[in-house]
């Protein structure tokens, strides 16, 4: 099982550069509804439906999580460690989803590599 950022999604959804490297990880997907809530916000903004999306995302395998009180402490902690790196709420309760259940990431943000979060960031492009 591998923790999806919003990025990795949406390249997916867009055909963007990486899109053969994600693709094949969607069915191990887990994604907090936080970037869920980010990619059918991004999806909806470019004209799409996002009840689709998301049934469409469920289909592909990916499995949405719920955010927990943990998640949201290790976020908010993450904030003043991370604030060089510009993160996101999203971005960082996407890391604090990973490093509750101890798996890795997939991202398409060259900058989650800069600094140590405890669990692997892979890069989809």
């Amino acid at each position: 099982m591998i923790v999806l950022d919003a990025s990795a999604v949406l390249a997916v959804v867009y055909n963007e550069p990486g899109t053969e490297k994600i693709a094949p990880r969607l069915p191990q997907g887990l994604m907090s509804v936080v970037n869920l809530a980010e990619t059918l916000s991004k999806i909806a903004m470019n004209g799409g439906d996002p009840a689709f999306a998301a049934a469409q995302l469920r289909s592909a395998g990916i499995e949405f999580a719920p955010v927990t009180e943990v998640q949201t402490i290790d976020a908010a902690a993450l904030r003043p460690l991370t604030a060089h790196l510009g993160l996101s709420l999203g971005d960082r309760l996407c890391l604090a989803l990973a490093r509750e259940r101890r798996l890795p990431v997939l991202t398409t943000e060259r900058r989650w590599l800069e600094y140590d979060f405890g669990v692997p960031v892979e890069l989809g492009r």
